[in-house]
């Protein structure tokens, strides 16, 4: 055999293995999907952490919120929330927007228990992302905290209120489009 096959030969076999090796992490996290609806948690958490580490993002989300504490009562997973994170973002940056919803729900949670600022600033940060994806809970309630600031120590930001209540509103979220009539009112109180 020349080169020019033996070369032809070893792109072949390369790109065999990298698509085999990227369509792996849907099967593993398809083989997780049918371990969890068999009820053997334990080898659906072994199968996702698998399809996590190879980068599937429905299984980072899963594995992420497993070190983040969210599945106690089904997987053994130590609590890592250092670990949670990081993977969630690895998730996010791949377009997966419910990972950053747990992220900003996560933190969000356990601000209002510590009180902590730093895990405040992470929510709100997750939350900004999400909201800015188009998120209308997210927009909400971003709208709702610009409202409420000074219940946070913060100075009340009625415009940015507004506009994240009028965006919620424009996808007919809740009760959005009421704070936006309800903003003229408090406008003229906070003059």
């Amino acid at each position: 055999m020349n080169l020019k096959n033996q070369t032809i030969l070893i792109i072949l076999f390369l790109f065999s293995f990298f698509t085999a090796f990227s369509q792996d992490s849907e099967y593993y996290y398809n083989l997780a999907e049918t371990k969890f609806q068999e009820d053997d948690n334990e080898a659906a958490f072994k199968y996702m952490k698998i399809a996590s580490d190879m980068g599937n993002p429905k299984a980072q989300f899963v594995i992420g919120g497993a070190y983040l504490g969210m599945y106690e009562e089904v997987c053994n997973f130590e609590k890592n929330e250092r670990k949670g994170e990081e993977i969630l973002k690895k998730a996010s940056m791949q377009g997966f927007v419910a990972a950053e919803e747990m992220l900003w729900n996560y933190f969000g949670l356990k601000a209002t228990k510590t009180k902590s600022v730093r895990d405040y600033k992470k929510a709100i940060y997750w939350l900004k992302k999400t909201a800015k994806r188009g998120n209308p809970q997210s927009q909400a309630i971003l709208g709702g905290l610009y409202l409420h600031a000074d219940k946070f120590g913060k100075t009340i930001n009625i415009d940015k209120a507004e506009y994240w209540y009028k965006k919620a509103c424009e996808q007919n979220f809740d009760n959005s489009c009421d704070y936006v009539k309800r903003l003229e009112s408090i406008r003229k109180k906070h003059r």
